[in-house]
């Protein structure tokens, strides 16, 4: 089948974001058009997404199930040269990520395989290495893809963001330039200057920027949350809120989405006796620092439940199973949320929302001016807790390591970077005047591969490696009930000790995540969290003599 003129009207719509009239009754008119003939697999394919869009996830994934049921049995037989068909149903696959991707490369590497100069097939092959961890290889495809359409401001704009997020600033910044004048309406190298003006501090420039990627592209959840974050690390709550949250809405790669309809988003109204689910779709730090909002969630659901990673498994079930029925499901694969979700005919689910969602409905800004109220924490109710004999078991543990006096002090020094924009790790050479100090004892909360940090340097001999006693968050929380307070990069180590109310120095680089404002010192999530600022970028030597100063008052006074 050849494709239509009206067909590929509606394929540049779904896939690119271009305008088209009114373009639900285009998909409705095709769809009359159409019967089950592999021939009309394009059009199946189409209308998947179109439904996705539309929040119709169970009908798209029906739609996309018989898309790839042909590919499967006809779609190469029928279509040996319709690349333009082929790379389609590729690019509608990778909306479905975990599901899916595996088809979706195997696509693309046919049409590669049958035109390496295949730059659209290149150029997809590269977001799909992105969206499995594999930026370098990402840039290999990019490259090609360049020396068949140089002038693609798709392609270099896209190259351009992963530059920027290894840290190639200088030529992230020319690239993007370069895209953005090529296509003055490519929200991706929009963004990217947006970004670099943003980590340079010209938040008037990052503004205009970041908003014009969000006007020009309502749709792209991208620009709305990051033009979001910005919102709300300037302090603009109600709005800031709205934009972040529309990934709910927008984007494809919330884990179990599909499988849930957009009408049953929960928005507020009233729950009654009707069962809630809750999906921790970010980070661990993420997951802990709107966990706060769960107890409040309780007081208008009687049936929750909390959907996250088997880490925070004991964590959650203490610290909010005795106000509701919180049934807190294993997420240790990808499809584990799906597959929970799949049982919804017999488990009944009746609402569903993010964790992060529930930001916008507790009245964000008359929490925080309460909790600004009260700036040394008094007013400060931690919401994670932990078993006390879970305490005084792991200190136990630690008792023969551990001297009895002194200020006992836990420290945590590599998270997870977000994409190398915000370093989230510090090198601990540049702790050595803090690890040096005497009367403290320090404890490294570190585990994985960043414990043989300890190893390298004579000065952390002192340190004691808590990491043998520690495999879930749980744990980690009763260590730190155990402490006088805990020193930290941004991590979820740090929202874990500011959850459970215990003092935390947190030390920022120059760029920091929204959540910790611009100049602060103090921070209303945690009000007995204090904020320790790079002055410059890439120097920790004012931060890191302020906590000196204030351990040696400490170690004195204890």
């Amino acid at each position: 089948m050849k494709v239509d003129e009206e067909q590929n009207r509606v394929a540049h719509f779904l896939y690119y974001g271009a305008p088209l009239q009114a373009p639900e009754q285009q998909i409705t008119k095709l769809t009359l058009q159409s019967d089950m003939s592999p021939d009309n697999i394009i059009i199946r394919n189409q209308l998947a997404y179109w439904q996705m869009l539309s929040g119709n996830h169970r009908l798209a994934a029906h739609l996309l199930q018989e898309t790839l049921t042909l590919f499967k049995h006809e779609t190469l037989q029928h279509y040996p040269d319709n690349q333009e068909t082929l790379l389609l149903i590729a690019i509608n696959l990778m909306q479905y990520r975990s599901t899916f991707l595996p088809m979706a490369r195997a696509i693309l590497e046919h049409l590669v395989c049958q035109n390496e100069d295949h730059s659209a097939a290149q150029f997809w092959l590269g977001n799909l290495c992105l969206l499995q961890g594999f930026p370098k290889l990402a840039l290999e495809h990019f490259d090609t893809a360049l020396m068949g359409r140089p002038e693609s401001a798709e392609v270099v704009a896209k190259k351009a963001s992963v530059l920027l997020e290894g840290g190639a600033y200088a030529t992230a910044a020319r690239l993007s330039e370069q895209a953005w004048e090529l296509d003055p309406s490519n929200h991706q190298a929009l963004l990217t200057k947006g970004k670099l003006a943003y980590y340079s501090k010209d938040f008037e420039s990052a503004q205009q920027w970041y908003g014009l990627a969000h006007r020009l592209r309502p749709w792209q959840w991208d620009a709305a949350h990051s033009y979001g974050m910005f919102l709300l690390a300037h302090g603009h709550f109600q709005t800031g809120w709205k934009c972040y949250n529309l990934h709910q809405h927008l984007a494809p790669s919330i884990r179990g989405r599909q499988l849930f309809e957009k009408n049953n988003l929960w928005q507020g109204e009233p729950l009654a006796n009707e069962r809630i689910v809750i999906i921790a779709d970010q980070g661990f730090g993420d997951a802990i620092q709107f966990s706060r909002y769960l107890p409040e969630l309780a007081q208008r659901a009687q049936h929750i439940t909390l959907i996250c990673s088997p880490a925070l498994h004991d964590l959650f079930r203490f610290s909010f199973g005795p106000l509701c029925q919180i049934e807190i499901k294993e997420d240790s694969a990808e499809h584990a949320i799906d597959d929970f979700v799949t049982e919804s005919v017999t488990h009944r689910v009746d609402r569903w929302l993010t964790l992060s969602g529930l930001t916008e409905m507790f009245a964000m800004e008359s929490f925080l001016k309460e909790v600004e109220d009260c700036p040394e924490g008094n007013g400060f109710r931690p919401y994670l807790h932990v078993a006390q004999e879970k305490v005084i078991f792991q200190i136990n543990q630690l008792s023969g390591l551990i001297k009895p006096d002194g200020l006992k002090v836990g420290v945590f020094w590599h998270g997870n970077d977000v994409a190398g924009i915000y370093p989230r790790h510090i090198d601990l050479t540049a702790l050595k005047p803090i690890f040096d100090l005497d009367g403290v004892q320090f404890i490294s909360l570190a585990v994985n591969e960043h414990k043989q940090d300890l190893v390298k340097y004579p000065f952390c001999s002192g340190i004691v490696d808590a990491s043998p006693y520690i495999s879930s968050f749980y744990d980690t929380a009763a260590i730190i009930k155990g402490v006088d307070l805990v020193i930290s990069i941004d991590s979820a180590v740090a929202h874990l000790a500011g959850a459970l109310g215990k003092p935390v120095y947190l030390l920022l680089p120059y760029v920091n995540c929204w959540r910790w404002g611009l100049t602060e010192t103090l921070t209303p999530w945690y009000p007995k969290t204090k904020l320790f600022r790079q002055i410059q970028s890439g120097t920790w030597e004012t931060p890191v003599t302020q906590i000196v100063k204030q351990l040696k008052l400490l170690s004195n006074y204890k």
